[in-house]
């Protein structure tokens, strides 16, 4: 394999030219097709026109668009040209789009529409470096960009195309020398953090950081050639830009679907993906559609798969073990109720999960998910309708991937085993290397840790340790088989007044369950008791309130005593089922909140809890809560 990017690009070309390589949804709702010959075509012409209109190696070049195939081909171009780019959402705003830009000193971006063109000139004066702006969807005349030292040249896509198609037939090679060149420890791209707890950064990975990824993975998910992705996840996150690798150097197909439930069957059904990748937030609204969609007798049929997973969980080694000792006897007090319940399982499978694979499109594999902590709620239900979860690890400064569970053996509840050549740490408060069984502070090391953070050393020397060791900040512990288990966000603590420490993660994951909730918040940093601020699921809230005589609108229904006593002891039921016991033994406090979070404003683009905005938002409520 090439060990670029773009070597990956080329080596693909050979071997799957005609297969499938991006599946656009188009606005009618179709799906257009690109093989991988057509897809490398229209690299090497955009790369091309990009070098006529002056794009040089090392230069930074901002992407700034949704999920498109002309994201993917853009991005590919770029990095043949052996520049660096900086992908960016068009649904950040101004100030945010701005500050990236300008921090990174882009002189050329590839902008979405016209939206986004009409905004980056609006903001151009603030943007000294930025020259040049290609616009994927330029509809009408270009608009006017200015004059003098605030002139912007603008392009249309085709414009750029039709340059790079013209060289080429003349025998321009430009954009193969260009190829030739790069290097794996070239930098490829700088990525901005998502900013949920802090000020993003700009993490710098090179060539051979994202070539680990995507050369290691194989040992956990193996997907054949003609394989389909269904992706959800916007393309310019970490994650999804890794799955993208992954499915080319696997000869496969991504398919983009839509982040909305009904969208994702619909796709589900018309693709017949392989594979579907999304965060455990959507996987959430996934199991509340499906729920929705069956029969009680089938709920109830659900209901025995999980019963009969405990066992079967233990006899195959599906739980996560934290002593050798104890699997002999797992294996035999597994076996006799497996034995007892054998008929009811085969019945299961006929009557249930050949109906729940049907639903998910009748080839789906496994579900690949990852960005978030997921539930072992979660990890049951899909596991009881016969699709297994492959939950992954990773942070944007490890490219992202650290571990992955295998396909042939997925332990529920742990992220699975770190890639090849990658060393796991679990470091506790003094430093100490911590034994299997306890809980510490992740450090990863490996070919993928990345180069360090864009004009921010001192933050990269916070993180990143002079022998290669990155503190992600984030709790974990591993089995003793050397699966990895995350259980939060050290920088997410919350430290009573007592000086107790809670992870918010876990107590907000099981909350969450509940399909009376649709976000669930801890606080209560510095005080006496931790709080939740749920926001409720206003459709399942409605349905219970309306057979009680408790008819409001929305904004009164959340003050209603007997709302409040309903949401208090649906919280106290979940932690105590789950067997989380809150300090002191006390409940929480609660306070309901009258509108869905919203992306941009308490969640980022991946659907992440910007916790120091909520907090500010909130700031108010949670006054009143510790006052009540």
């Amino acid at each position: 394999m090439g060990p670029t990017l773009i070597g990956l690009l080329q080596e693909s070309v050979v071997k799957y030219a005609s297969l499938a390589a991006v599946k656009s949804r188009n606005p009618n709702g179709s799906f257009t097709t690109l093989t991988y010959a057509e897809l490398y075509t229209s690299v090497k012409e955009l790369g091309t026109g990009l070098v006529s209109i002056g794009l040089s190696a090392g230069m930074h070049v901002a992407i700034v668009a949704e999920n498109t195939h002309r994201w993917l081909v853009s991005d590919l171009a770029v990095l043949g040209c052996a520049a660096i780019d900086v992908p960016l959402s068009s649904r950040l705003g101004d100030q945010d789009l701005q500050n990236a830009i300008a921090h990174c000193d882009c002189e050329i971006a590839l902008v979405e529409d016209t939206a986004v063109l009409a905004r980056l000139l609006a903001i151009r004066r603030q943007l000294p470096h930025l020259r040049k702006i290609v616009a994927m969807d330029l509809p009408g005349p270009k608009p006017f960009a200015g004059s003098g030292t605030e002139r912007v040249m603008i392009y249309s896509w085709e414009d750029v195309l039709k340059k790079g198609r013209a060289k080429i037939q003349r025998g321009d090679r430009q954009f193969d020398l260009r190829a030739a060149g790069v290097t794996p420890t070239d930098t490829a791209t700088i990525l901005y953090t998502s900013g949920t707890t802090g000020k993003p950064r700009g993490v710098m990975l090179s060539h051979a950081n994202i070539m680990h990824n995507v050369s290691t993975v194989h040992t956990s998910i193996n997907p054949e050639p003609g394989s389909t992705w269904l992706s959800i996840l916007p393309i310019w996150h970490s994650f999804e830009r890794a799955v993208e690798y992954c499915s080319i150097y696997f000869g496969g197909a991504i398919a983009y679907s839509q982040p909305s439930d009904w969208k994702i069957f619909d796709d589900l059904k018309t693709q017949r993906p392989d594979y579907l990748v999304v965060v455990p937030s959507l996987l959430e609204a996934m199991q509340k559609s499906i729920e929705k969609r069956i029969s009680l007798f089938d709920m109830f049929l659900v209901r025995f798969e999980k019963f009969y997973l405990v066992f079967s969980g233990y006899l195959t080694g599906r739980y996560p073990r934290f002593r050798r000792e104890e699997r002999l006897l797992e294996i035999f007090a597994a076996i006799l109720p497996l034995v007892i319940l054998a008929p009811v399982k085969i019945a299961s499978h006929f009557l249930l999960q050949r109906r729940m694979r049907a639903l998910m499109g009748g080839n789906l594999k496994a579900i690949v998910c990852g960005g978030g902590p997921l539930s072992i709620q979660l990890d049951r239900f899909f596991t009881a309708i016969g699709i297994d979860i492959l939950e992954g690890y990773g942070l944007t400064e490890a490219s992202p991937i650290v571990s992955v569970r295998s396909e042939k053996q997925p332990v529920l509840g742990t992220v699975g085993r770190p890639l090849p050549d990658t060393e796991i740490r679990i470091v506790g408060e003094s430093g100490e290397n911590l034994p299997a069984g306890r809980k510490g502070t992740v450090h990863v090391k490996g070919p993928q840790v990345m180069q360090g953070y864009y004009k921010d050393p001192a933050a990269t020397r916070d993180v990143l340790a002079p022998d290669g060791w990155l503190d992600t900040g984030d709790i974990g512990l591993r089995t003793i088989d050397g699966n990895l288990m995350i259980t939060g966000r050290a920088r997410n603590a919350i430290v009573l007044q007592t000086g107790e420490r809670v992870e918010p993660e876990p107590i907000e994951t099981v909350v969450q369950e509940s399909p009376y909730v649709q976000e669930a918040v801890v606080v209560g940093d510095s005080r006496e008791n931790i709080g939740i601020l749920i926001v409720p699921s206003m459709d399942a809230l409605r349905a219970w309130a309306a057979p009680r005589g408790i008819a409001a609108e929305d904004r009164e229904l959340i003050h209603n005593p007997a709302v409040f006593s309903f949401y208090q002891e649906e919280v106290r039921a979940r932690l105590a089922a789950n067997g989380l016991s809150l300090p002191g033994g006390r409940a929480a406090r609660l306070a309901l909140l009258p509108a869905s979070f919203e992306v941009g404003r308490e969640l980022t683009r991946t659907l992440s809890k910007r916790r120091l905005v909520i907090a500010e938002m909130y700031a108010p409520v949670i006054e009143r809560l510790y006052r009540s």
